[in-house]
């Protein structure tokens, strides 16, 4: 089923898909899938420095230099090594103290991180705002799985900080896509059912395409999946289901979350950590971390 046109002017406003939302998002996926409509490509700083990083004739001078490319990066780099996610005892005075404290596998996570935020944002006013509200709810998410990471779980922080911020990556193409069929300022809802139903397929699509590992892809592939069960003992993807669903727990009152019980990540995660109470007064306790953090992705 595809969108109507008007012929009669060639100038019209964007028009409205017709009565099936489920075949108008169905198209939108197969068009996705078929790549009549273009995947983001990774930006070219992210790709550089993971280029660096892997070559073993690469060394510190040479990942110095591509991140002082971006007069932004580096900055923003410091920023988020001296975050609650990240900080250690002493803070990081400089880019080359930010840069040793991380090591060069952290470095490359917190740049992309740097380079997601810049793809969020568009000169469109309506896409501006339906993107710049899917990237603060990723940025929340991903500042909570950070802080847990840190706080809790001993995750690595910069692993657990790209999972929670890449989970809703497959918004990138399909708000634009839907957004060059209608007015969302008049269909806002037409973001969350689209996403809820092709979200995860587009973004492991997306991930698989930049060639991230596998973790972070499955990840991704599971988020809200909540009754996922992991092979690992100590997965990033039951990090992020956990922060996911605690956080949602505590700010969102109309959502009906299922039993914490209920929940392999949950389980396991107690049973780890006995001490640790599992509920959304966790999410309380690390509220002011969590808020630094997330300034610092969001800033």
């Amino acid at each position: 089923m595809t969108a109507t046109t008007h012929s009669s002017s060639p100038q019209s406003p964007i028009s409205k898909p017709r009565t099936s939302t489920a075949g108008f998002y169905s198209q939108i996926y197969n068009e996705i899938q078929t790549g009549k409509v273009p995947l983001p490509s990774l930006p070219h700083l992210a790709l550089q420095l993971r280029s660096a990083v892997s070559d073993p004739n690469s060394g510190f001078e040479t990942i110095s230099r591509i991140i002082q490319t971006d007069p932004g990066v580096a900055s923003y780099l410091l920023k988020l090594a001296n975050s609650p996610a990240f900080a250690a005892r002493h803070k990081a005075g400089d880019l080359a103290s930010a840069i040793n404290r991380m090591g060069t596998g952290s470095l490359v996570n917190v740049v992309t991180t740097y380079c997601l935020r810049q793809m969020f944002r568009s000169r469109s006013p309506a896409l501006r705002d339906a993107l710049r509200e899917v990237w603060v709810r990723s940025a929340r998410l991903g500042a909570t799985c950070a802080v847990i990471a840190r706080e809790i779980t001993r995750h690595n922080a910069d692993r657990a900080l790209l999972a929670g911020l890449l989970s809703n990556i497959g918004a990138l193409p399909l708000i634009r896509a839907v957004g060059e069929r209608v007015d969302l300022n008049e269909s806002p809802q037409m973001i969350s059912e689209v996403l809820e139903q092709y979200g995860r397929q587009v973004g492991v699509m997306m991930l698989s395409n930049w060639g991230f590992d596998d973790w972070l892809v499955d990840a991704v592939r599971n988020y809200r999946q909540w009754h996922f069960v992991s092979d690992e003992k100590k997965s990033y993807t039951d990090l992020m289901l956990v922060a996911d669903l605690l956080l949602k727990k505590s700010v969102e009152t109309t959502f009906v979350p299922p039993s914490l019980n209920t929940v392999p990540a949950v389980s396991r995660y107690m049973s780890l950590w006995p001490d640790v109470d599992w509920t959304p007064a966790l999410i309380e306790q690390l509220e002011q971390q969590v808020r630094e953090t997330e300034a610092d992705l969001s800033g």
